[in-house]
């Protein structure tokens, strides 16, 4: 069993704004795991600045592409309520599981996927948010 791994995003990627710095910290993670995969890489979200979601999208696309690391399972560490939302639609639309927990708690949870409405805004499927152990 490999070693989990908790990585600030800012050692990954200059700032969380675009895709194509999402592709960069997807990239930098690779470099850093690719030799020795953990079972468990949890990414910290709250030191950054905003987050946005062609940021979050750019890392989860590239991870699924890379099929040695698939069985990685991915957990953020996220405070604002904003950056929930946006991953809650970026594993719905990329049919991806994804996890977070809050930065002040110790509670895993599973990302929920979400319908979209008329205008593509995020509706929570369940409210049930199930404990996790990763």
């Amino acid at each position: 069993m490999n070693k989990d791994i908790t990585i600030d995003v800012a050692k990954l990627a200059k700032s969380t704004i675009t895709r194509n710095r999402g592709n960069e910290a997807f990239g930098n993670l690779e470099s850093i795991i690719k030799n020795n995969p953990p079972d468990v890489v949890t990414i910290d979200l709250t030191k950054s600045g905003m987050v946005s979601l062609s940021f979050l999208d750019g890392m989860i696309v590239n991870m699924q592409k890379k099929l040695e690391l698939r069985r990685v399972k991915l957990c953020f560490i996220v405070k604002l309520e904003d950056v929930l939302k946006k991953l809650r639609k970026v594993v719905t639309l990329r049919n991806f599981k994804g996890y977070y927990k809050y930065a002040n708690e110790d509670d895993v949870k599973e990302i929920e996927k979400v319908e979209m409405n008329s205008n593509m805004r995020p509706e929570v499927v369940k409210n049930k948010e199930s404990l996790i152990k990763l």
